[in-house]
């Protein structure tokens, strides 16, 4: 069964017009001062003048001298909404000829009832025989245009959409259907009266895009845009509108119609549907997560452990064993928490530069698990490709999920021949991820549609349809693009298309401690300040024999030893989340009261940051370390801060 369309097409709409310019009778419509607006085939017919030699002239012009004074009576009637009889008259063609034409005169009027134009039906007079014809068919005209416009009032007001129809500047309200009222929570004649209210009721951060949408619908057939509204009851309303361009038959801009459309409900199932999606994906890392930390935990635990035990009998060489093999693990937790960081940072707009290749190395640490039981994978990274500044949270949430998806494309029968390529180049202005598999494939008739929201073909209560659709989205969002090729039963490729920009780099501008420093030997004095008492104590035991330090557990305690004697400290090194007084609150305190050492304070932190805190990090130009850290790479720091 064929699924009925939901809107009328511009078809539909514009059948009253279609009728008045393809009637044989000659129909001309007037402004109430007698300018032509509206030429159809039967007047060019009838007096020889065409469509382009009329528009916006003065009907008068087919008037001869003796019948001039007909317009002013005719005008007259139709302003006062009197009935103008059929009655025979001359009137003049282009070659000069007099002709007896049957007339007869009506008003065009608004959904309001106001009066705004002239509409005059001519036909060639010949005999009484004719004028009985010409009524009938001026009755049958007249008729079939009430029903068709009955027809399309019934429709346009008894759907939960809005149709609308504006004039062609976009500045004045033609018609809006009832369903405004439902969802803009205002009335239609406040509207009729103020059309600004249309604008006015966007929210702030939309007016562009909804100004862009009115531009381009002036100068294109048809555009379309999502944007929301704010009610006078302060609701949010989320908005779908698509318009499309009326014109005469001569290619004249008559109006601009459309539909609008509340998508909030949709909004709300998608967002949540876009949340389990995440969740989903959260669950397949925490999976990979816990398999990735727990190999190093084990046999670090393990080295620990007999350490304890053989204390007083361990030779050296044993113990440096151990212990490089413990740090080894460290190090590798470490790593696998900075790439889980990247992953929770797709929900913010941050732009990062970034290397292609590791985020999907970063990608693939967290399906590691799922990788070794499924498929092999093969990895053809172009070597020195050029970096690019987007979002990487949200790329690697991209990657993340088409590798998924290849995963589950991939049947346990077959693992020793399942296969996950993925290849990286450079096409032009853009680089180029391909990522294939060797699995089941997608058959013809869906590729069109797995970008859809809410489409899948994955068994229920595996997925929500969205993976794809927020992928697209993300890519989409970096001006970038992404495409399929699949064949059921030999595997699918996807390849994701992402621009290069202007200013493309080949390695990190962003200068590591070590290479800008000016080794300085001296000694420094240091305020350490952690709400962890194990940290202070590591970090000191670690630094003393270095520099001279300090230790504080709290900002507040921070503050006291500064208001004592700052000039007994070179710098400070601080803990950005803290309990009670903050790395921030301590920036700040110095920057108010001790301004010459607030450059030399360097932040510690996890990488966990509240609003507050972000919008303070973004604010500074301090230095900041990310725990887990080496000594020496805090060390080097110092150096450089120092210096």
């Amino acid at each position: 069964m064929e699924k009925q369309e939901q809107f009328p097409s511009p078809d539909d709409i514009t059948f009253i017009t279609a009728i008045v310019l393809s009637s044989d009778d000659a129909i001309e419509g007037l402004t109430l001062d007698g300018k032509i607006i509206i030429w159809n085939k039967g007047s060019e017919k009838l007096y020889g003048y065409s469509a382009d030699e009329m528009i916006g002239k003065s009907v008068i012009k087919v008037y001869p001298k003796e019948v001039e004074a007909e317009l002013p009576s005719i005008l007259s009637q139709v302003k006062n909404d009197e009935h103008v009889k059929p009655h025979i008259t001359q009137r003049k063609r282009k070659d000069g000829t007099l002709i007896k034409v049957a007339i007869s005169a009506s008003s065009i009027k608004n959904n309001k009832g106001n009066i705004i134009g002239v509409s005059i039906i001519s036909r060639p007079f010949a005999g009484q025989e004719l004028i009985t014809t010409y009524e009938k068919k001026h009755i049958e005209d007249v008729e079939l245009l009430k029903k068709n416009e009955k027809l399309f009032r019934s429709l346009a007001e008894n759907i939960k959409e809005v149709f609308w129809q504006m004039s062609p500047e976009l500045d004045k309200m033609l018609y809006i259907s009832p369903a405004y009222e439902e969802i803009w929570g205002q009335s239609i004649e406040l509207l009729y009266s103020n059309p600004s209210l249309w604008m006015e009721s966007v929210v702030e951060e939309d007016k562009e895009k909804i100004e862009l949408y009115m531009a381009k619908l002036k100068n294109s057939e048809s555009a379309f845009t999502d944007y929301r509204i704010v009610r006078p009851d302060g609701k949010i309303k989320d908005i779908f509108i698509r318009g499309f361009q009326v014109k005469d038959e001569i290619g004249k801009l008559m109006s601009i119609m459309g539909i609008a459309a509340d998508m909030t409900e949709f909004s709300q199932l998608k967002s949540q549907a876009h949340l389990n999606d995440k969740l989903t994906a959260i669950g397949v890392l925490t999976a990979g997560i816990v398999h990735e930390i727990n190999n190093p935990l084990t046999w670090l635990l393990g080295n620990l452990e007999y350490i304890k035990k053989n204390a007083t009998s361990i030779n050296h060489g044993k113990l440096e064993e151990l212990l490089i093999e413990s740090i080894q693990g460290v190090k590798r937790i470490r790593d696998i928490v900075h790439n889980l960081k990247g992953f929770t940072r797709a929900d913010e707009n941050e732009k990062t530069t970034i290397d292609v290749n590791k985020i999907l190395d970063s990608a693939l640490t967290f399906v590691s698990s799922d990788v070794k039981l499924r498929a092999k994978v093969e990895k053809k990274y172009a070597l020195n490709l050029p970096l690019i500044t987007l979002n990487s949270g949200k790329l690697h949430q991209v990657f993340l999920n088409l590798i998924i998806n290849a995963l589950q494309a991939m049947t346990l029968d077959d693992i020793k021949n399942n296969k996950i390529q993925i290849k990286t180049s450079q096409v032009d202005k853009q680089l180029r991820i391909d990522i294939k598999d060797t699995g089941i494939g997608i058959p013809g008739e869906n590729l069109s549609k797995i970008f859809t929201p809410f489409f899948t073909t994955k068994p229920a209560g595996i997925g929500t349809g969205l993976g794809l659709s927020i992928c697209s989205e993300i890519v989409n969002s970096f001006g970038g693009k992404i495409t399929v090729e699949s064949l059921p039963g030999k595997g699918t490729t996807f390849s994701v298309y992402l621009p290069l920009g202007d200013n493309i780099k080949t390695e990190s501008v962003e200068k590591k401690p070590e290479e800008i420093l000016n080794p300085i030997t001296a000694r420094k004095r240091i305020l350490l300040v952690d709400d962890e008492q194990n940290i202070l104590n590591s970090l000191k035991r670690s630094l003393d024999d270095y520099h001279d330090v300090t230790i504080a557990l709290s900002g507040q305690r921070a503050i006291h030893l500064l208001k004592e004697n700052v000039e007994q400290y070179d710098m400070v090194i601080t803990d950005l989340s803290m309990a009670g007084i903050t790395g921030a609150d301590l920036y700040y305190f110095v920057s108010d009261n001790y301004p010459a050492l607030k450059e030399r304070i360097i932040f510690m932190t996890g990488g966990a940051f509240s609003t507050d805190l972000k919008k303070f990090v973004s604010s500074i130009n301090n230095p900041f370390i990310y725990k887990p850290f080496e000594l020496n790479e805090l060390l080097k720091l110092i150096e450089y801060i120092g210096a």
